[in-house]
């Protein structure tokens, strides 16, 4: 398995957040591996909620994804943590975080446009609780987990049994 950190598709964003490389060297990455590891699961990593994006923006992302023939999708909300230049920014107003029920509403649609062959290995992250400005919902993994699957359920993400 080789992960990769696309975090979006948008290249406005990708440079704001200091991505060093393109939407082009990802797709040559993911070809690349293709090639010299046939079988090996490519993952890609998403972030929902970075500053500036708009749900068509995540959208994209994930569906830019899934058009580079990802085996596997990790998605995390955006996690603000003291000492980077997003907490600065984020104190200056210059954007908000996800709450819970955007997270969920933009990861449930999310899932429904993913090709089934797609594994998803990880719906949120949390960062370390002594370095999260925000969101602070994310600190109670389990509380966040619980909800995650009532919302899903609610909506008909899932059937049946839990995330």
């Amino acid at each position: 398995m080789i992960e990769l950190g696309l975090q979006t598709s948008n290249e406005k964003t990708g440079e704001l957040i200091n991505r060093k490389y393109s939407n082009e060297d990802f797709s040559n990455a993911v070809k690349t591996i293709r090639r010299i590891i046939p079988d090996c699961h490519v993952v890609c990593h998403l972030i929902f909620g970075l500053p500036g994006e708009n749900e068509a923006d995540m959208i994209c992302s994930v569906r830019f994804a899934c058009c580079n023939k990802v085996d596997g999708i990790k998605f995390t909300n955006l996690n603000v943590l003291k000492g980077t230049e997003l907490e600065n920014l984020y104190r200056n107003g210059e954007f908000s975080c996800l709450s819970m029920e955007e997270y969920f509403e933009l990861l449930s649609k999310a899932l429904r446009i993913i090709p089934k062959e797609v594994v998803i290995h990880r719906l949120t992250g949390d960062g370390p609780k002594e370095l999260l400005v925000e969101p602070m919902w994310v600190w109670n993994k389990k509380y966040v987990m619980n909800q995650m699957n009532s919302y899903f359920k609610c909506k008909g993400v899932i059937q049946g049994g839990a995330l």
